[in-house]
């Protein structure tokens, strides 16, 4: 029998099953974990609900959301965003088609909104509810050869670089990589993301959030070094099934000519090799370096639950709209132009 339960505060039992399941279960990934919900609840999203779900007496899912306007519609959703690249619904994989169950079960009458839910997680779901695509991952998968999902001329030039370089190449695990991470912004501000007004660290609060966050074990920070000068930095997440998922990926732009980005992609692809990496995530979005290193990719879905039928039109209107501007946007048209400033228009409706 399930069994939902409002968690109005964390016990300690509480955060050991919490962490028991997240050992467990193979599918969960680092933002789905307990050490990614307390780092936003303690900065910069205070406000979050947590949900435990139970078969009988044993614990399959933990649900965590926070109230949110989505296209100006008050909301109970993923939380994290923009910060959070997957899923943050933690569940047993044999449980997935439990979710519509558990959000009839969570007590709440405004819709439920669930962001970056891999493919995995709601494959059984898709007929039968609301979605879209909230995202694209590209991957490559390192139990391959890599060489053959790379673009080779890209790959056989930076090889030649990188053995010609002399730049040094440094990793940093758990501890040490939360001892570095104010590395992260320190090259983010040297970037040209700044001006382009796509700097993912906007102000203390954000550094703080990360701050915390990186005391994961999982956490990983790869740095590139001009003598004891860092002009290049990813920040990542090495998780226990071999996987690799990049957050976030910067390098100091007066150092542009010498393509630092692409020296400490594949000097981490080498690094990972050595690890015995089995999957290299490229997170979220797609881009012209990404298509040259990755064969394959994978969907994240937004599912949309508990919308009655006013609130559902409106948002399937969103839906069309945000379609229309992707199918304008590849066509790099004059109707992409007007369709990005409604696009634009409609994301202000996305609020806490």
């Amino acid at each position: 029998m399930l069994r939902v339960e409002k968690k109005e505060q964390l016990t300690n039992d509480d955060i050991n099953e919490w962490n028991q399941l997240w050992e467990k279960e193979e599918s969960a990934s680092f933002w789905s974990s307990y050490n990614w919900y307390i780092a936003c609840k303690e900065t910069a999203f205070p406000s979050i609900e947590v949900w435990f779900a139970y078969q009988d007496t044993e614990l399959v899912a933990v649900v965590s959301l926070e109230a949110r306007r989505y296209r100006f519609v008050k909301c109970l959703m993923s939380f994290g965003q923009p910060y959070t690249d997957k899923s943050t619904i933690l569940i047993k994989k044999e449980y997935s088609n439990f979710i519509p169950d558990i959000v009839k079960n969570l007590g709440t009458k405004i819709p439920v909104i669930l962001t970056e839910i891999e493919y995995s997680q709601c494959q059984v779901l898709l007929a039968d509810v609301t979605y879209e695509i909230s995202s694209v991952s590209p991957y490559l998968d390192m139990s391959q050869d890599i060489t053959q999902q790379v673009k080779k001329y890209e790959w056989n030039k930076l090889n030649r670089k990188v053995d010609n370089c002399t730049y040094n190449f440094v990793v940093y695990h758990g501890e040490e990589a939360h001892n570095n991470i104010d590395k992260v912004w320190e090259i983010e501000e040297l970037s040209n993301k700044a001006n382009r007004g796509r700097s993912r660290f906007i102000n203390e609060t954000i550094k703080n959030l990360y701050r915390k966050a990186s005391g994961s074990p999982y956490t990983m920070i790869a740095v590139l070094l001009d003598g004891d000068r860092t002009i290049a930095c990813k920040l990542g997440f090495f998780e226990r099934n071999k996987q690799f998922i990049l957050h976030n990926w910067s390098y100091d732009d007066t150092y542009k000519e010498a393509t630092p980005g692409r020296l400490i992609l594949l000097m981490t692809l080498k690094y990972l090799i050595t690890r015995d990496c089995k999957k290299y995530d490229f997170s979220r979005g797609e881009s012209i370096i990404k298509s040259h290193f990755s064969k394959y990719t994978e969907n994240n879905y937004t599912l949309i639950y508990n919308a009655g039928n006013f609130y559902l039109k409106w948002f399937k209107i969103w839906i069309k709209i945000r379609e229309m501007h992707l199918n304008a946007k590849k066509k790099n048209s004059f109707l992409h132009k007007q369709m990005f400033k409604i696009w634009q228009f409609f994301k202000l409706g996305n609020t806490t």
